[in-house]
């Protein structure tokens, strides 16, 4: 079981940084010419919709949905974050925080269906970051 965990968090770590390095590294930056506002949203838009290759390792279908909604809100706090501190490395382990209680609570990184409280969670929280994020 602690082999388990330590895997997963760092799983979760490498992941958190290179979702951050790309979407509010790279993509934000890039996108900043049209705006701060737009670039944030363009940058969510994209994070959200890479969620949906959770539905082609077996995810549950209404998780995938919430996935890719969640993201998208989370990716506006995140993104506005992002451009108040002008640097991703406290994204780093937040992002990890989540992916290591969402994989925690589905079962892994292989779950297939999820109680319905998870998908409804993880939009309730996301949407509170989205409203810090405007």
């Amino acid at each position: 079981m602690p082999d388990r965990i330590i895997v997963l968090i760092i799983v979760t770590l490498l992941i958190g940084f290179k979702e951050e390095a790309i979407f509010r590294g790279v993509l934000l930056r890039t996108f900043m010419s049209r705006g701060t506002m737009q670039a944030v949203l363009i940058s969510a838009a994209m994070f959200g919709i890479i969620e949906a290759n959770s539905y082609l390792v077996g995810r549950d279908p209404l998780f995938v949905v919430s996935q890719i909604i969640a993201s998208f809100l989370g990716a506006i706090g995140l993104g506005s974050l992002r451009i108040r501190m002008n640097t991703i490395v406290p994204l780093v382990p937040l992002h990890a925080f989540n992916d290591f209680l969402q994989f925690s609570a589905t079962g892994g990184l292989e779950a297939g269906e999820v109680e319905l409280y998870l998908p409804i969670l993880k939009i309730v929280i996301s949407e509170l970051m989205a409203i810090y994020g405007f």
